[in-house]
């Protein structure tokens, strides 16, 4: 997250009023995510020192970017989860990824059932949230071979496991979504899709954060409130799975509510065309499809106009898992 950091925090300097997200709880300046920041990372470095492993509850708010750079100041890896997980796939978590530190609300990490002997030390964090520290000395970033974040797949085909992203491929990744959909700085980006999973945490997060626009959350999923948010605050792109898709376009005055979006990108779950065509027109929107690969995405590039707008025949582009697979760690289990 090294890269991140520097952006935002060059961001506070020169234009500390500029807003980075939208949250259940306001707007928030890249000024005040960067001192909430600098502030856990002076936290890490007092308890733990070096560049520590932290596993942080991962809502779709300002505490999350804030943990980023927080950890990217660090130089760290960052491991997001839900704060629904259940204290069971956190102690596999716990195991695969052994975290020096843990970053989450009060409420959640009672759920959590951390043992305390590995988390001895306990600071108050991020206005009104916990850091849990271990006694150090930090692990190894280096075993991460360049890895910068992790999330954990939900093991609906077996054990959960942990997917590792670098930061090269979170930007090679949003870099070309940016192309593909024509995004300027500044864009504001929907975050819709919870940035505890990979995908949502690179486009939804990342890709904003970088560009230089805000991200516009939406905690829980709420198709009406989803469509009322990108209304007011003008989004011009966000990525969705198919049924949420669906869902916006059988909204109460959905008719044409979306004509502010530049494309959404929609994948990641079976897609039905006629009804994604549909959903289309109906919305205004122009959707690209895309591919899940190993927790990547590929999105295709833009259709001539006298192709249709939803092309799903055709490929859904090129796919980074090549790129990707090269930062599995050696000492993370898969099984």
């Amino acid at each position: 997250m090294k890269e991140l950091s520097a952006e935002l925090t060059k961001r506070a300097r020169t234009g500390p009023d500029e807003v980075v997200v939208v949250d259940a709880t306001g707007a928030h300046t890249a000024a005040e995510v960067v001192a909430e920041a600098t502030g856990l990372a002076q936290q890490l470095e007092t308890t733990l020192g070096g560049s520590p492993t932290v596993l942080v509850q991962a809502d779709n708010s300002w505490r999350t970017l804030a943990s980023a750079v927080a950890v990217g100041l660090r130089g760290g890896l960052m491991a997001v989860t839900s704060r629904h997980a259940h204290a069971s796939e956190i102690a596999l978590a716990l195991d695969d990824l052994r975290p020096d530190a843990v970053v989450a609300s009060d409420e959640t990490l009672a759920s959590w059932q951390l043992p305390a002997s590995a988390f001895p030390t306990e600071l108050s964090a991020l206005a009104g949230w916990r850091l849990r520290a271990g006694q150090g000395p930090v692990s190894d970033v280096g075993r991460w071979v360049g890895g910068s974040v992790v999330a954990m797949t939900s093991g609906s085909t077996g054990r959960p496991k942990c997917v590792i992203q670098s930061e090269d491929a979170l930007w090679y990744a949003g870099r070309c979504t940016i192309e593909t959909v024509r995004l300027r700085p500044g864009d504001p980006v929907a975050a819709l899709v919870p940035w505890s999973s990979v995908a949502a945490f690179c486009f939804g997060m990342y890709l904003p954060a970088r560009l230089g626009s805000p991200a516009v959350c939406l905690d829980k999923w709420n198709p009406a409130q989803a469509l009322s948010l990108m209304r007011e605050h003008d989004v011009r792109w966000t990525m969705l799975v198919p049924t949420m898709a669906l869902q916006l376009s059988v909204q109460p005055g959905a008719e044409g509510s979306l004509r502010s979006l530049t494309a959404m990108t929609v994948g990641g779950g079976p897609m039905d065309a006629s009804a994604l065509r549909r959903a289309e027109t109906l919305l205004d929107a122009r959707f690209f499809a895309c591919s899940a690969c190993r927790s990547a995405w590929a999105t295709p590039r833009r259709c001539p106009p006298t192709r249709p707008r939803c092309g799903w025949a055709e490929t859904d582009g090129r796919s980074p898992a090549r790129r990707c697979a090269r930062w599995t760690p050696r000492d993370v289990r898969w099984r």
